[in-house]
């Protein structure tokens, strides 16, 4: 992360004084996603208007609809529940217009998303079954790991906790399989959950631990709240309370901030 910030920095000293083009808005995206990662959400989103300012004076259509996904999950992570789905929307729609089938993908993810956490189930299924279908159609296990992994997350808030097992143990093995950080993390994160609904501890605390572990080590922070009030749920769920205490205060450390499962 810290190698990664210095070369967006670098890149946008280097851009400072050119005219507004196209690859200073993917700079300025960058940025943002990173510090969006270490949960450092006032900064991303200073970086993301800048990303959106510079690709409509760019004319740069790309760069408009990554500006407003990144919007968005900024909007989700501070239950800006109306704005996030607005600009998730709008998003699908200029990569529908570009025909950029991956990020299509990822939009139909993050409007689903967004649809699930509205309880417009309806819209939710529908976007995530697009979303699969293109992920499937264009071979992106990234992204199917992220679609499966929100539709068990729907499955799990409609009380179908096995077939939310089934469905996040399909994201973790497409995690695995592509080894994204993000998606490795929160499939195993939302399985962990899943696996205590069915009252499987042991399988609930390894998976969650497992997620706990690989975000520390990289840094990604962002789900940081909801991961540990998921342990700290567990621990109480297992008679564990003063360990379930310890977890709870780390998730109110993290600043309150609940995470989300968009990309």
């Amino acid at each position: 992360m810290d190698e990664a910030q210095a070369l967006y920095e670098k890149a946008l000293l280097r851009l400072d004084k050119q005219p507004a083009l196209a690859e200073s808005s993917r700079v300025d995206y960058g940025l943002a996603y990173l510090l969006l990662s270490r949960n450092e959400l006032q900064d991303a989103e200073r970086q993301a208007r800048l990303s959106m300012q510079v690709a409509q004076q760019a004319g740069d259509t790309l760069g408009r609809a990554d500006a407003y996904r990144i919007l968005g999950i900024i909007a989700s992570q501070k239950h800006e529940h109306r704005t996030s789905l607005e600009c998730n929307e709008r998003s699908l729609e200029l990569y529908r217009k570009l025909g950029d089938l991956p990020r299509i993908a990822q939009a139909c993810n993050n409007v689903g998303d967004c649809c699930r956490q509205r309880g417009l189930t309806g819209r939710a299924v529908e976007r995530l079954q697009e979303g699969l279908e293109v992920a499937r159609a264009i071979g992106s296990v990234a992204g199917e790991a992220l679609l499966r992994q929100t539709k068990g997350e729907l499955l799990l808030d409609l009380g179908e906790w096995q077939r939310a097992v089934e469905e996040l143990e399909l994201a973790r093995k497409a995690a695995r399989s592509c080894a994204v950080v993000s998606r490795v993390m929160g499939a195993r994160r939302a399985l962990g959950v899943a696996y205590e609904s069915v009252g499987r501890f042991d399988q609930a605390r390894c998976e969650l631990e497992a997620a706990e572990e690989l975000m520390r080590q990289t840094q990604h922070l962002r789900f940081g709240a909801d991961l540990y009030l998921d342990l700290a749920h567990l621990g109480a769920s297992e008679g564990r309370f003063d360990e379930a205490e310890g977890w709870l205060s780390r998730a109110m450390e993290q600043g309150g901030s609940t995470g989300t499962r968009t990309s």
